[in-house]
C-alpha cells in the first residue's frame, strides 16, 4: 500500500513515515498543502491512502480535502491532527474526509484506520 503523509512538522513526519515503512507501507512525505494537492491531482491513481495534518502552509487540510474532492479525487483522506472538538470532526468528515484521528494518537490505532 503507498501512503502520502502530509505533515509540516518534519519530527512528527519522518517518526511516522519511519513507523509506517516498518509495518510495510510505501510512504512519501509532502510538508505543504499546494505541493500536495499538486502532486495527488498529477498522480491520482498512485496513492491509497492521504494522511493530512490540517495546519499545514500552502493550503490548510481543510481547503486541500475540500480541493481534492471537487476535482473528483476520490483517495481516502485520513485527518490527523490535535483538534478534537466535534464541530470540527463533523465540518471535516462533511467535507470529503474518511476518518479523523486526534494527537497525540496510538501507532496501532493509526495502522488499523489505515487497514480497514
Amino acid at each position: 500500500m503507498h501512503l502520502l503523509i502530509v505533515e509540516d512538522e518534519e519530527i512528527v513526519a519522518k517518526n511516522l513515515k519511519k513507523l509506517l515503512e516498518l509495518k510495510g507501507f510505501a510512504v512519501d512525505w509532502i510538508n505543504d498543502g499546494e505541493k500536495a494537492r499538486s502532486r495527488i491531482l498529477l498522480y491520482r491513481k498512485e496513492y491509497d491512502i492521504v494522511i493530512l495534518d490540517l495546519s499545514i502552509p500552502g493550503m490548510d487540510g481543510m481547503a486541500l480535502t475540500k480541493s481534492l474532492r471537487s476535482e473528483g479525487v476520490t483517495t481516502p483522506i485520513i485527518i490527523v491532527t490535535g483538534q478534537s472538538d466535534t464541530e470540527n470532526k463533523i465540518e471535516l468528515l462533511n467535507s470529503g474526509a474518511d476518518d479523523y484521528v486526534v494527537k497525540p494518537f496510538s501507532s496501532d490505532e493509526l495502522i488499523a484506520r489505515i487497514n480497514s
